[in-house]
């Protein structure tokens, strides 16, 4: 009678102690909601710290942490807290969707995509099956797997042809592949649905262009700069229009206002250097394609203006 008399104490006790410990991290974890509410995230991380020392073995509470840290683009603390998530919950779908958002941001796209993989595996809605192939597409471009890309995008638009951002990402990747006519088709849908879309415009303008549809493709960016006049893409993009039209007075007019707009623009160089030495301005045109490279047109784009350079310059 006396064990059981101590037995009983000892469960009592124990029991009064959980209850007390559930009560103390629902209000810690209220707190922390609200200030995430506010967008007082570091204030959200602290109490989420507590918690996690309180009880390290719910996921929940370290994915909510590294949800936090994310909001103030702390990878570094967020991607341990997504690790401790993804080990007590090997199924935990959020955490490997924000984990591969991370990998994204950190260029880490064998991450990312593997991790898209394993969302995929846990994903039972439809609409979040587009967003996360649309996004797995984006990480398969960022390593050159632009085919890969390009079936991820097909099947999201099979899911829901409606989406604007399937479309775009349909556009942007069929470009890449040298389809022009597919990628206009897929921009000129998006700019069906809301004429007002001047990223929309902006890419049809782009295609037109790269399909040497010059008159059209300045319709296009005319458009654009008739509500946004200081678009430096834009006026880059009808400067070789207009180039390619024999217009080089606009040619060039566009070309300066954009690089006045944003001097690091490599894009814009290039173009005027194209210019300047279509017209024999090799003294302008050659600083022009240096600036550009500089600028990191090649890492951006590929080796052509280090090809004019040598094919205007190097003798000049």
């Amino acid at each position: 009678m006396k064990l059981f008399y101590t037995l009983f104490i000892s469960f009592f006790i124990h029991g009064t102690f959980v209850s007390s410990q559930k009560t103390i991290i629902d209000s810690l974890a209220k707190k922390a909601g609200i200030e995430s509410s506010a967008k007082n995230y570091l204030s959200a991380i602290k109490i989420y710290t507590q918690i996690t020392e309180k009880e390290p073995t719910d996921s929940k509470y370290w994915f909510y942490r590294g949800q936090a840290y994310m909001k103030v683009n702390d990878f570094k603390h967020a991607e341990p807290d997504y690790n401790k998530a993804i080990q007590l919950n090997s199924k935990y779908f959020d955490a490997y969707l924000s984990r591969a958002i991370l990998y994204f941001n950190l260029n880490d796209a064998e991450k990312s995509v593997n991790d898209y993989n394993q969302a995929l595996r846990y994903c039972s809605d439809e609409s979040m099956n587009v967003f996360i192939r649309n996004n797995r597409g984006n990480a398969k471009m960022l390593r050159n797997d632009n085919a890969g890309a390009y079936d991820d995008f097909m099947k999201a638009y099979e899911i829901d042809n409606q989406s604007t951002t399937t479309l775009s990402n349909l556009g942007n990747v069929l470009n890449i592949l040298n389809r022009g006519e597919e990628a206009l088709n897929f921009y000129e849908k998006v700019a069906a649905k809301d004429s007002t879309n001047l990223d929309a415009l902006n890419n049809v303008g782009y295609t037109l262009l790269n399909l040497n549809r010059f008159e059209e493709a300045k319709n296009r960016f005319d458009k654009v700069l008739l509500v946004q006049s200081n678009q430096p893409m834009s006026l880059s993009n009808r400067a070789l229009c207009f180039f390619n039209l024999h217009d080089d007075k606009n040619a060039l007019a566009d070309i300066d206002k954009a690089i006045q707009l944003y001097p690091d623009y490599a894009y814009a160089y290039r173009n005027r250097g194209i210019i300047y030495v279509s017209q024999k301005r090799f003294s302008e045109g050659c600083p022009d394609f240096q600036s550009a490279i500089k600028l990191g047109f090649t890492k951006l784009f590929d080796t052509e203006v280090e090809e004019l350079l040598v094919r205007y310059c190097e003798e000049k």
